[in-house]
C-alpha cells in the first residue's frame, strides 16, 4: 500500500472513530451543540469543529471517564494533535448576515477545533 493510500485510510478511520464517539457518547454530555468533521483535501488532517454551550461544559466532557477512551483512541491513531479552544466572534449564514455578540453563537460560547495529523 502506498504512503498516500495508507494516509487516506488512517484519515477515514479517524473520521469514523470521531463520528462514532460523538454519536455514542459525546453528544449526550450537557452543553454539546454540534460536531463537524473535516478532512483536508491533501489527506493529511482531520479537524473536529465542535460547538459547546460553554468552555466549562467542554472541559467537563474532556475530564469525564466516559469520554477518555474515545480521546485516547483518536490520539493513538494520529501522528500529532493540535487542540485549540475559541470563542465564537461572528457567524455568517448564506443569504443573510447575523451580528451576534462576541462569545455567543446559537447558544455556543466555546468552540473546540481539534486538528489531527495522519502523516
Amino acid at each position: 500500500m502506498s504512503r498516500s493510500a495508507k494516509r487516506h485510510e488512517v484519515i477515514d478511520q479517524l473520521v469514523e472513530l470521531l463520528t462514532r464517539a460523538t454519536d455514542d457518547t459525546i453528544r449526550h454530555f450537557p452543553g454539546f451543540i454540534s460536531a463537524n468533521f473535516h478532512k483536508s483535501v491533501d489527506g493529511t488532517r482531520v479537524t473536529n469543529y465542535a460547538q459547546w454551550r460553554s468552555r466549562e461544559d467542554l472541559e467537563a466532557m474532556l475530564r469525564h471517564p466516559a469520554a477518555l477512551p474515545h480521546l485516547q483512541e483518536a490520539t493513538a491513531l494520529a501522528t500529532s494533535t493540535d487542540p485549540h479552544v475559541y470563542e465564537v466572534s461572528a457567524v455568517r449564514e448564506s443569504s443573510r448576515l447575523r451580528n451576534i455578540p462576541s462569545g455567543i453563537a446559537i447558544g455556543a460560547a466555546a468552540t473546540g477545533a481539534f486538528a489531527i495529523g495522519a502523516f
